[in-house]
């Protein structure tokens, strides 16, 4: 079967003429302490997860400079991390796709939109705390918790993603 991916004019990579974004999210833990570091959405008129908790990470853009789809990824989830809470991927070989689970698939209102987006989870366990300083204005209080403390604070697909690596 083959890929049918398609770069959007925002460098959005998406799959089956648009039907379905990509993303990419990282399940960071500190310590195998089961604390997980979480972003708080951001208010943006239109959006669905507004003021909820997420795991830093989001579309996968192109650069127009990766040369295949992995790299792709790759780049895009260390920039999204860059900006959302100031973890340096780079510095990380330690990073690995979430063992065990299939994509999620994302479905909420954007923009006034039904959007479906799937979610390719990443997993690190971070031994150093660091400062979490967003430059990104989607998302703020980037912060190290228990998920069943904040369980209904999580969106939806992130507590799909968050029920796996715990359980």
């Amino acid at each position: 079967m083959a890929t049918e991916l398609s770069i959007a004019e925002d460098g959005i990579v998406s799959y089956l003429d648009g039907r379905f974004g990509l993303g990419a999210v990282l399940v960071a833990e500190h310590l195998r302490s089961r604390r997980l570091l979480f972003v708080k959405k951001s208010y943006r008129p239109g959006f669905e997860g507004n003021d909820q908790i997420a795991f830093p990470g989001g579309m996968i853009r192109s650069d127009g400079q990766a040369t295949d789809l992995t790299r792709t990824i790759w780049v895009s989830l260390a920039t999204r991390v860059r900006v959302e809470v100031n973890l340096d991927l780079q510095a990380n070989d330690a990073l690995a796709p979430l063992e065990g689970q299939l994509p999620v698939v994302a479905a909420y209102t954007a923009k006034g939109r039904r959007r479906h987006t799937v979610l390719l989870p990443f997993v690190l366990s971070v031994s150093q705390l660091f400062l979490h300083a967003s430059q990104d204005s989607t998302v703020y209080a980037a912060q190290w918790q228990e998920p069943m403390s904040r369980w209904a604070d999580i969106t939806p697909t992130n507590r799909i993603i968050a029920a796996y690596y715990v359980w």
